[in-house]
């Protein structure tokens, strides 16, 4: 049997190429770990993840697109109050 013309070297080429794609991760909003799309959890510090409106991907119309995420809405309110009798006060 000569072992050249066998079929012995393409013994994998029946199987095609491994189409695994990389795992699909998300960063902890806590933490920032790295954690599966499929988790709930932080394995790091514990948060619970979510997604959606609850996760926060909706942001109110008082925080302008999110960049005021951090701003309470009562000193928002209180800034524009502020504002708006210092004008109030300058017309009088």
């Amino acid at each position: 049997m000569d072992y050249e013309d066998s079929d012995y070297d393409d013994w994998d080429d029946d199987y095609g190429d491994d189409d695994d794609d990389e795992v699909d991760t998300i960063p902890c909003p806590e933490c920032g770990t790295d954690v599966y799309e499929e988790s709930s959890t932080c394995p790091n510090c514990g948060c619970y993840i979510h997604e959606g409106y609850a996760g926060g991907s909706y942001y109110p119309w008082y925080t302008f697109g999110g960049a005021l995420r951090d701003w309470s809405p009562f000193w928002l309110f209180l800034a524009m109050g502020g504002v708006i009798i210092t004008i109030f006060m300058l017309m009088v």
